[in-house]
């Protein structure tokens, strides 16, 4: 729908406005009055020739994320809206709506860290969702009827396909697009050549949308997670909420030490799945599952039956290769391990993660921050299990804003793209809230009885137990340089380094390339046919070669393990197994958060669906043509940078402010 010509109305002309511009110039006008769009030109800043400013592209990408173009794209909806975007861009406190054009050059110059880190601020401040945030609806209680805040971070890949370009004399060089968005990585299950990683950290109660980082290839592991846990701690600072009741959850891509030590240092909660089943086979742990207590894990009656059990707390460490930021080791640390267990399917393929033993598949997963009274083993499992609602969420996102278009192909640009559009989706919860205040939440529940599983009574004999390390040091014969000598003794991978650029040193076990890049034998995936050794860089990067089965489980022979399941500690016990005393027993149910975000979403649509609205546009005072001989600028040179403050003057209204106003009963009525 075509938004109509102005009007002369009797304080000036008046702009119908199309239903789909309802949404947009609602939120437009409200960031406005409470000057969020003036502190938007002063935090993120462009650096390029003076133009248009990150304020006026914001405002062109609220507009669009708000429309739900389903066609045209960025110039489709600049084209079909271009006669209405003076007054567009007035109710914004801007002298018109940047084109389609303009908006591509400026996003080609944005920052991609200023952009992530100007996220944070956008997406909760800007918003305005700290009030939403301290309603107890959106807060999840535990045991003792302790509020805690819940938060998802699970980045996703998005593969790219290279096709062969033509490459002859009759066309010029070509240019991939994704030079710089993207690089070579794991694709998973989406094919292509090169990947962009994008992370999101999400508060799960409210479904607001609270980090954004994006990164080529597989991403800035422990840099993108590290912004994460930023993310957690200021959105607890603003609210004045202790860091130690918001809970991270994470898949198992962040089971490390690496990523619990970063929690742990900002005193936040973290749970993860853990990959480390070598523990099943440690004699304590063993002893544990035949000793502990099953209890029922809550689901929705659709999967597989789970029970879960507490085994204490396990001493874990890093690999010899594990190094902080300033090259030191880190530190072992204490987690909390509780295990689940269901009846292996019938079907000769296993579905799913975890480790068979027997006739049961076995689950783990590591915690930090979660006392066993507080978070219940069964409860531990069921929270892990909640994060999976944040892949709902992304396909929302996507269908309801279209935030996966891709609108710019710089890292920064569309950082900054798909920041607008989560900001939209921030938007549209506050204002359903506001809409429809909560009631006061009902007291917790006292706790319930749960269903007691029996304990296994399958499980298989130990393996034969291995001669013992000395505590602290890996034996002589099992360490990354062993099995990177063995590695090297193949000529087909003496022969992957030379291709790759890689210098064997023989005298000191290294791999080096160029100056100072050193590489890591970090593991070796065996599979029923082949082997990958997996190498990694400094910062996180990794790099495959394919080796015959038999050399790749020689050299798996010789890495030490990543997680050492017994290791002396001032606190373990004789196992290598720690349970601290308890408080007490539970006291109430523990509730997930009740409130409904996409609810809030739709009573937001559908306030401005049903209500007509236009922009009154005052008239703006010509502008008088400057001298053609004399200085515009008369403090200096002409030829002087200007300032921030006289780039986002540039196109800043002139004279009175447009105002948005709403037809009710045929009266005007306004915001």
């Amino acid at each position: 729908m075509r938004a109509a010509h102005s009007a002369q109305g009797h304080d000036g002309p008046v702009t119908p406005l199309a239903t789909e511009l309802r949404s947009g110039a609602q939120f437009v006008a409200d960031l406005h009055a409470r000057g969020v769009l003036q502190e938007v030109g002063e935090r993120l800043h462009v650096v390029r020739k003076a133009g248009f400013e990150a304020v006026d592209g914001l405002l062109f990408l609220l507009y669009f994320f708000a429309a739900r173009p389903a066609l045209g794209g960025l110039r489709g909806f600049y084209e079909m809206h271009q006669d209405v975007r003076e007054a567009l861009g007035r109710l914004g406190g801007r002298d018109q709506l940047m084109s389609a054009a303009s908006l591509s050059r400026l996003l080609s110059a944005v920052d991609a860290d200023s952009a992530s880190a100007f996220s944070r601020w956008l997406l909760l401040h800007g918003a305005g969702a700290l009030p939403l945030l301290q309603e107890p609806h959106v807060q999840s209680t535990d045991a003792l009827g302790a509020a805690w805040h819940v938060f998802d971070y699970d980045p996703s890949r998005e593969a790219y396909r290279e096709r062969a370009p033509v490459d002859d004399a009759e066309h010029p060089p070509a240019r991939r697009l994704t030079a710089r968005l993207a690089a070579p990585g794991r694709g998973g299950r989406a094919r292509g050549e090169v990947v962009m990683t994008q992370g999101l950290v999400q508060h799960a109660g409210s479904g607001l949308w609270l980090g954004l980082s994006l990164a080529p290839g597989n991403g800035d592991r422990r840099g993108q997670h590290e912004a994460a846990v930023r993310a957690v701690a200021e959105t607890c600072d603003a609210l004045e909420h202790p860091r130690s009741h918001a809970l991270l959850r994470c898949d198992g891509e962040f089971g490390g030490v690496p990523s619990m030590a970063t929690a742990a240092a900002a005193n936040i909660a973290f749970l993860t799945r853990s990959s480390s089943y070598q523990l099943l086979d440690a004699p304590e742990i063993r002893q544990a599952l035949l000793r502990e207590t099953w209890t029922r894990v809550p689901d929705s009656k659709t999967g597989p039956v789970r029970y879960a059990a507490d085994l204490g707390h396990v001493l874990i460490s890093g690999a010899n290769h594990t190094l902080q930021a300033d090259g030191s080791p880190y530190e072992p640390m204490w987690v909390r391990l509780v295990v689940s267990r269901y009846a292996s399917p019938d079907t000769a393929e296993k579905k799913g993660v975890g480790k068979q033993v027997g006739n049961n598949v076995y689950e783990l997963f590591m915690m930090s921050g979660l006392t066993a009274t507080a978070w219940p083993a069964h409860e531990v499992v069921a929270a892990y299990y909640g994060r999976i609602g944040q892949e709902n969420r992304f396909a929302q996102a996507d269908a309801e804003l279209g935030i996966d278009a891709r609108l710019s192909w710089s890292l920064g640009g569309l950082t900054f793209a798909v920041m607008c559009g989560l900001f939209v989706w921030n938007l549209r919860i506050v204002r359903g809230h506001q809409l429809a205040p909560l009631p006061v939440r009902a007291a917790p529940k006292p706790f319930a009885p749960v269903e007691i599983g029996s304990a296994p009574d399958d499980l298989p004999p130990l393996p034969e137990a291995t001669p013992a390390a000395t505590p602290g040091a890996a034996p002589a014969e099992r360490s990354v340089e062993a099995a990177l000598r063995l590695a090297a003794s193949d000529a087909g991978v003496r022969k992957a380094f030379v291709k790759r650029g890689w210098r064997f040193a023989a005298e000191n076990a290294t791999l080096t390339r160029g100056h100072d890049e050193r590489l890591v034998l970090s593991k070796v995936q065996v599979d029923h046919q082949s082997a990958v050794l997996r190498f990694r860089t400094r910062d996180q990067r990794y790099v495959s070669i394919s080796v015959a089965l038999s050399l790749g489980r020689e050299v798996g022979e010789l890495l030490p393990d990543r997680f050492p399941s017994r290791r002396s500690g001032p606190d373990a016990t004789a196992g290598g197994v720690h349970r601290p005393p308890e408080s007490g027993p539970p006291i109430y149910q523990p509730e997930d958060a009740l409130f409904a975000p996409a609810k809030a979403r739709k009573l937001a649509v559908e306030e401005c669906r049903r209500r007509a609205a236009q922009i009154r546009v005052p008239p703006a005072p010509a502008r008088s043509a400057p001298h053609p001989t004399l200085r515009t600028r008369p403090r200096g040179s002409a030829l002087s940078r200007l300032t921030w403050a006289e780039r986002l003057e540039r196109h800043a209204e002139r004279g009175a402010h447009a105002t948005l106003e709403y037809l009710v009963g045929g009266r005007r009525q306004g915001l």
